[in-house]
Protein backbone atom coordinates (compact mmCIF):
# COMPACT_ATOMS: atom_id res chain seq x y z
CA UNK A 1 0.00 0.00 0.00
CA UNK A 2 3.30 2.13 0.86
CA UNK A 3 3.38 2.18 -3.24
CA UNK A 4 -0.02 3.96 -4.17
CA UNK A 5 0.66 6.75 -1.39
CA UNK A 6 -0.72 9.96 -2.16
CA UNK A 7 3.30 11.03 -0.73
CA UNK A 8 4.88 8.25 -2.60
CA UNK A 9 2.98 9.07 -5.83
CA UNK A 10 3.98 12.63 -5.71
CA UNK A 11 7.72 12.30 -5.35
CA UNK A 12 7.24 9.87 -8.02
CA UNK A 13 5.44 12.34 -10.79
CA UNK A 14 7.91 15.02 -9.05
CA UNK A 15 11.00 13.09 -10.45
CA UNK A 16 9.42 12.68 -13.97
CA UNK A 17 8.89 16.26 -14.04
CA UNK A 18 12.83 17.06 -13.69
CA UNK A 19 13.69 13.90 -15.98
CA UNK A 20 16.13 14.61 -18.36
CA UNK A 21 15.00 13.82 -22.65
CA UNK A 22 18.00 11.73 -24.03
CA UNK A 23 18.85 13.13 -27.56
CA UNK A 24 20.93 10.63 -29.68
CA UNK A 25 24.21 11.62 -31.55
CA UNK A 26 23.55 11.40 -35.09
CA UNK A 27 26.03 12.16 -38.06
CA UNK A 28 24.85 15.52 -39.98
CA UNK A 29 24.42 14.52 -43.59
CA UNK A 30 24.73 17.17 -46.52
CA UNK A 31 22.37 17.80 -49.45
CA UNK A 32 25.24 17.30 -51.94
CA UNK A 33 25.85 13.81 -50.23
CA UNK A 34 21.81 13.07 -50.40
CA UNK A 35 22.15 14.00 -54.02
CA UNK A 36 24.52 11.00 -54.67
CA UNK A 37 21.55 8.78 -52.94
CA UNK A 38 19.07 9.05 -55.60
CA UNK A 39 19.91 6.88 -58.21
CA UNK A 40 19.70 3.25 -58.73
CA UNK A 41 22.10 1.25 -57.31
CA UNK A 42 25.41 -0.28 -58.99
CA UNK A 43 25.27 -3.62 -58.33
CA UNK A 44 28.42 -4.37 -60.29
CA UNK A 45 29.97 -2.77 -57.48
CA UNK A 46 27.62 -4.87 -54.77
CA UNK A 47 25.54 -1.53 -53.74
CA UNK A 48 21.97 -2.85 -53.27
CA UNK A 49 18.62 -1.43 -54.08
CA UNK A 50 15.68 0.04 -51.70
CA UNK A 51 14.94 -2.87 -48.99
CA UNK A 52 11.19 -2.02 -50.11
CA UNK A 53 11.75 -3.59 -53.80
CA UNK A 54 9.08 -2.76 -56.03
CA UNK A 55 7.39 -1.17 -53.52
CA UNK A 56 10.07 1.64 -53.53
CA UNK A 57 8.23 4.79 -53.74
CA UNK A 58 10.64 6.09 -56.57
CA UNK A 59 8.61 3.60 -58.51
CA UNK A 60 5.86 4.76 -56.68
CA UNK A 61 5.74 8.12 -57.84
CA UNK A 62 7.03 7.64 -61.50
CA UNK A 63 3.64 5.08 -61.77
CA UNK A 64 1.65 8.25 -60.47
CA UNK A 65 3.10 10.52 -62.60
CA UNK A 66 3.89 9.00 -66.04
CA UNK A 67 1.54 5.82 -65.78
CA UNK A 68 2.83 2.32 -65.16
CA UNK A 69 5.09 0.99 -67.56
CA UNK A 70 6.87 4.22 -67.63
CA UNK A 71 10.25 4.50 -68.19
CA UNK A 72 11.40 7.25 -65.42
CA UNK A 73 10.78 4.93 -62.48
CA UNK A 74 13.48 2.79 -60.55
CA UNK A 75 14.05 0.97 -57.66
CA UNK A 76 15.99 3.31 -55.66
CA UNK A 77 19.59 2.60 -53.52
CA UNK A 78 19.30 2.17 -50.27
CA UNK A 79 20.68 4.85 -47.86
CA UNK A 80 24.22 4.00 -46.58
CA UNK A 81 25.06 6.72 -43.89
CA UNK A 82 29.08 8.52 -44.89
CA UNK A 83 30.92 6.46 -42.68
CA UNK A 84 28.87 2.57 -43.73
CA UNK A 85 29.93 3.86 -47.20
CA UNK A 86 33.19 4.60 -46.05
CA UNK A 87 33.37 1.16 -44.65
CA UNK A 88 31.88 -0.21 -47.43
CA UNK A 89 34.55 1.45 -50.18
CA UNK A 90 36.81 -0.23 -47.88
CA UNK A 91 35.95 -3.64 -48.18
CA UNK A 92 34.38 -4.27 -44.66
CA UNK A 93 31.06 -5.34 -46.25
CA UNK A 94 27.39 -3.75 -45.86
CA UNK A 95 25.41 -2.99 -42.93
CA UNK A 96 21.84 -5.03 -43.30
CA UNK A 97 19.89 -4.20 -45.98
CA UNK A 98 18.01 -0.13 -45.49
CA UNK A 99 15.67 1.54 -47.50
CA UNK A 100 16.35 4.01 -49.89
CA UNK A 101 16.67 7.66 -48.63
CA UNK A 102 13.06 8.71 -50.11
CA UNK A 103 11.48 6.02 -48.58
CA UNK A 104 13.26 6.46 -45.38
CA UNK A 105 11.70 10.36 -45.15
CA UNK A 106 8.30 8.93 -46.31
CA UNK A 107 8.40 6.38 -43.07
CA UNK A 108 9.98 9.34 -40.46
CA UNK A 109 7.13 11.42 -41.38
CA UNK A 110 3.98 8.48 -40.71
CA UNK A 111 6.12 7.50 -37.48
CA UNK A 112 5.65 11.34 -36.45
CA UNK A 113 2.18 11.51 -37.78
CA UNK A 114 0.98 8.96 -35.42
CA UNK A 115 2.67 9.95 -32.91
CA UNK A 116 1.31 13.32 -32.95
CA UNK A 117 -2.50 12.17 -33.31
CA UNK A 118 -1.91 9.85 -30.21
CA UNK A 119 0.07 10.46 -27.33
CA UNK A 120 0.00 7.08 -26.33
CA UNK A 121 1.88 5.84 -29.46
CA UNK A 122 4.70 3.61 -28.93
CA UNK A 123 7.38 2.95 -31.14
CA UNK A 124 8.41 -0.52 -31.53
CA UNK A 125 9.77 -3.38 -33.96
CA UNK A 126 6.15 -4.78 -35.18
CA UNK A 127 5.88 -1.55 -36.48
CA UNK A 128 5.11 -1.85 -40.87
CA UNK A 129 3.81 0.28 -43.13
CA UNK A 130 0.67 -1.82 -44.98
CA UNK A 131 -2.15 -0.24 -42.78
CA UNK A 132 -1.92 2.75 -44.91
CA UNK A 133 -0.51 1.88 -48.46
CA UNK A 134 -2.73 1.63 -51.25
CA UNK A 135 -2.76 -1.32 -53.52
CA UNK A 136 -0.15 -0.76 -55.24
CA UNK A 137 2.64 -0.76 -52.92
CA UNK A 138 2.66 -4.85 -52.10
CA UNK A 139 6.04 -4.93 -50.42
CA UNK A 140 6.51 -6.04 -47.21
CA UNK A 141 8.35 -3.38 -45.03
CA UNK A 142 9.42 -5.99 -42.59
CA UNK A 143 13.08 -5.69 -41.85
CA UNK A 144 14.41 -1.94 -41.58
CA UNK A 145 11.15 -0.89 -40.75
CA UNK A 146 11.86 0.35 -36.80
CA UNK A 147 15.19 2.70 -37.51
CA UNK A 148 14.83 5.63 -35.67
CA UNK A 149 16.67 9.08 -37.18
CA UNK A 150 19.89 8.29 -37.40
CA UNK A 151 21.15 11.22 -39.10
CA UNK A 152 20.19 14.73 -39.20
CA UNK A 153 20.56 17.88 -42.22
CA UNK A 154 22.17 20.94 -42.35
CA UNK A 155 19.90 23.88 -42.63
CA UNK A 156 20.37 27.62 -43.70
CA UNK A 157 24.06 26.63 -44.64
CA UNK A 158 25.64 26.25 -47.83
CA UNK A 159 25.37 22.34 -49.01
CA UNK A 160 22.60 22.23 -46.24
CA UNK A 161 18.33 22.36 -47.18
CA UNK A 162 16.15 25.76 -47.06
CA UNK A 163 14.30 25.98 -43.37
CA UNK A 164 10.79 24.94 -45.28
CA UNK A 165 12.02 21.72 -46.30
CA UNK A 166 12.51 20.54 -43.11
CA UNK A 167 9.96 18.00 -40.84
CA UNK A 168 8.39 20.90 -38.47
CA UNK A 169 7.82 19.28 -34.84
CA UNK A 170 5.40 21.30 -32.73
CA UNK A 171 5.51 21.70 -29.01
CA UNK A 172 2.90 19.21 -28.87
CA UNK A 173 5.18 16.33 -29.72
CA UNK A 174 7.24 16.44 -26.25
CA UNK A 175 3.61 15.68 -24.33
CA UNK A 176 4.12 12.13 -26.88
CA UNK A 177 5.19 8.95 -25.43
CA UNK A 178 7.32 8.16 -28.42
CA UNK A 179 9.55 10.93 -27.91
CA UNK A 180 10.29 10.75 -24.66
CA UNK A 181 10.83 6.76 -24.79
CA UNK A 182 12.30 6.90 -27.88
CA UNK A 183 15.31 7.81 -30.19
CA UNK A 184 12.46 9.81 -32.07
CA UNK A 185 13.21 12.38 -29.47
CA UNK A 186 15.69 13.60 -31.87
CA UNK A 187 13.06 15.23 -34.19
CA UNK A 188 12.45 17.62 -31.62
CA UNK A 189 16.15 19.07 -31.56
CA UNK A 190 18.02 17.99 -34.91
CA UNK A 191 16.57 19.12 -38.23
CA UNK A 192 15.31 16.08 -40.54
CA UNK A 193 14.06 16.95 -44.08
CA UNK A 194 9.99 16.20 -44.13
CA UNK A 195 8.60 14.20 -47.07
CA UNK A 196 6.74 16.01 -49.64
CA UNK A 197 6.78 14.49 -53.30
CA UNK A 198 7.11 17.60 -55.17
CA UNK A 199 10.62 17.89 -53.65
CA UNK A 200 11.91 15.30 -56.60
CA UNK A 201 11.94 15.22 -60.29
CA UNK A 202 12.46 12.20 -62.42
CA UNK A 203 15.50 13.22 -65.07
CA UNK A 204 18.03 10.92 -66.96
CA UNK A 205 21.78 11.97 -68.30
CA UNK A 206 23.29 11.37 -71.84
CA UNK A 207 23.73 8.21 -71.27
CA UNK A 208 20.44 7.44 -70.54
CA UNK A 209 21.03 6.82 -66.64
CA UNK A 210 18.34 7.23 -64.43
CA UNK A 211 18.38 9.71 -61.27
CA UNK A 212 16.27 12.14 -59.17
CA UNK A 213 17.15 15.76 -58.14
CA UNK A 214 15.86 17.09 -55.55
CA UNK A 215 14.28 20.93 -56.44
CA UNK A 216 13.64 23.92 -54.59
CA UNK A 217 14.87 22.93 -51.00
CA UNK A 218 18.82 23.36 -51.49
CA UNK A 219 20.24 26.68 -50.02
CA UNK A 220 23.08 26.73 -52.75
CA UNK A 221 20.07 26.14 -55.76
CA UNK A 222 19.16 30.12 -54.87
CA UNK A 223 22.82 31.41 -54.12
CA UNK A 224 23.42 31.81 -58.28
CA UNK A 225 26.92 32.27 -57.11
CA UNK A 226 26.47 35.23 -55.40
CA UNK A 227 27.58 34.15 -51.91
CA UNK A 228 23.83 35.70 -50.61
CA UNK A 229 20.31 35.46 -51.10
Amino acid sequence: MEATAVKTLQLVSGMLDNSRVKVPEVPVVPKSYDDTMLSPPNKSVGERECICGDGCLCMFMANIRYGPGNDKGFICKEFLLPDQKRAFLNGEGLPKQRKCLICTRYYLNYVYLMARSDRNFKMDSAIRLQPFQNATMTCEFTSGSQEIPDHCSRVGSSDGYVQSAMLFVDEGFAQTRVQRESGMSLLSFKPVVRFCSSHYRFCKDTDGRKSIVQVGIGVDDNLNGLGFQ
